[in-house]
């Protein structure tokens, strides 16, 4: 966003340390918009809350990758696949959209199928380079402080 929209942005925003508290907040009017995951939003979506809609920023906004590994030389190597591929497949995936509105990994499920949510592929998603964004993580909540209490 470069510093200017940066301290712009910290002129006009409430910072909360918990996610459930964004989300309370703008189901109850308390916020007019908050920034949060799309998987936490969309609960309350799908809740039922016709008041909240998600939006996504035209200049784009990034996903967070979760991970899952097989432990080298663990005493089941089996048990972890099989574990591993029940999480894979299609009908886990699908239940996971269903349930918690996560977005599947397969590229074989049409996530508008399951939730009111938009194909990924109409949503722009900017690239993140994970080792510089966890590199420069300090200096930037150091600069994203200082923002914030030069605002208040």
């Amino acid at each position: 966003m470069g510093p200017e929209a940066l301290e712009k942005l910290a002129r006009n925003v409430s910072v909360n340390s918990s996610a459930s508290s964004i989300l309370r907040g703008v189901a109850q009017g308390e916020f007019v918009a908050g920034l949060t995951f799309e998987a936490n939003a969309y609960a309350y979506v799908a809740g039922g809350q016709s008041e909240i809609s998600l939006v996504y920023p035209e200049e784009g906004t990034f996903t967070s990758t979760e991970f899952m590994a097989l432990v080298k030389g663990a005493p089941n190597p089996e048990l972890g696949q099989r574990t591993m591929d029940a999480i894979l497949s299609k009908e886990t995936q699908v239940a996971l959209l269903e349930s918690t509105f996560r977005r599947p990994t397969r590229s074989d499920i049409v996530v508008g199928d399951h939730a009111d949510l938009p194909a990924i592929e109409d949503v722009t998603v900017f690239a993140t380079d994970e080792a510089a964004a966890a590199a420069g993580r300090d200096a930037f909540l150091a600069r994203w402080q200082g923002y914030l209490q030069s605002a208040n």
